[in-house]
């Protein structure tokens, strides 16, 4: 039997549908992998927790080659806890994507 020119459109459009969904799924999508330290931490030790998350990231992409680092943000929060008494905390936002090879 015949494909009417109907039928062949929706074919052509649902196969176009398909790798455009696989597309966005496996395209540098960005991320962001958000932690919270202690407002009184060193400089030290936010480098040293920026680091270790870092490469955590990179090891989850994987690996090196995968990963794309779109740099990072620190923004301090101050939040008040049950005794309504101020605590600092700074938030860690690292930004980067997984790029596909």
């Amino acid at each position: 039997m015949r494909q009417s020119t109907l039928d062949k459109i929706r074919a052509l459009k649902a196969k176009k549908n398909a790798q455009e969904t696989k597309l966005l799924i496996d395209s540098e999508l960005p991320r962001k992998d958000i932690t919270y330290l202690d407002g009184d931490v060193s400089s030290g030790a936010i480098t040293e927790h920026v680091n270790e998350r870092i490469n955590i990231l990179i090891n989850n992409t994987g690996g090196l080659d995968k990963y794309e680092d779109k740099g990072f943000n620190i923004v301090p929060i101050t939040l008040k806890n049950e005794f309504n008494i101020e605590i600092v905390k700074l938030m860690i936002v690292i930004e980067y994507a997984k790029k596909e090879s």
